[in-house]
């Protein structure tokens, strides 16, 4: 989740602080998954994974966000039934493709490099693919809509859903 001006005034400044840490004045990776999920290190086996800690959707957010000095892994990979040794891992990888001419994984410059870009390419794929043999809607104009009758309408929990189910309402032919 990590800072916003928000709500930054709610907790004392000292409360990032770890006590402890390793030789580089960073905290280590144990450290900072204890504080997150609020656990001794003791308690923490490095094969274990950390879902099995208690970690959620929230909690995976707020470690993600804690992790990035040290290892850039997302929400949904740390949803992934990841552990400790899992993470280390990574960091031991991250460093030895890392050279110095290159950015680590771990480095803003390399987190940075539109990760959508591609997502939003394959989305555009399949939607297109997907499109392709639809047909146009029946209905054209407001009289046809009237002769259908009832509507149907579900998922409507949503801001988008009922800022549509309220528009309907507002509607007395509609049944």
């Amino acid at each position: 989740m990590g800072p916003s001006p928000i709500y930054d005034h709610l907790v004392p400044r000292d409360a990032d602080n770890v006590e402890t840490q390793d030789g580089d004045g960073k905290p280590s990776l144990l450290q900072v998954v204890c504080r997150i999920l609020d656990m001794k290190e003791e308690d923490v086996s490095p094969d274990v994974p950390l879902t099995s800690y208690g970690l959620d959707s929230l909690s995976a957010a707020s470690l993600s966000f804690a992790l990035r000095p040290i290892v850039a892994v997302s929400q949904l990979q740390l949803l992934a039934d990841l552990t400790v040794k899992d993470l280390l891992e990574r960091i031991e990888e991250a460093a030895v493709q890392s050279t110095p001419d290159q950015p680590t994984v771990s480095s803003p410059s390399a987190v940075e490099q539109d990760p959508t870009a591609e997502k939003v390419q394959a989305m555009e794929a399949l939607l297109a693919r997907l499109s392709a043999d639809l047909l146009p809607s029946a209905v054209e104009g407001p009289a046809q809509r009237e002769a259908l009758g009832s509507i149907v309408v579900t998922g409507t929990t949503g801001s988008l859903g009922a800022h549509a189910l309220a528009h309907l309402l507002e509607i007395s032919r509609v049944k």
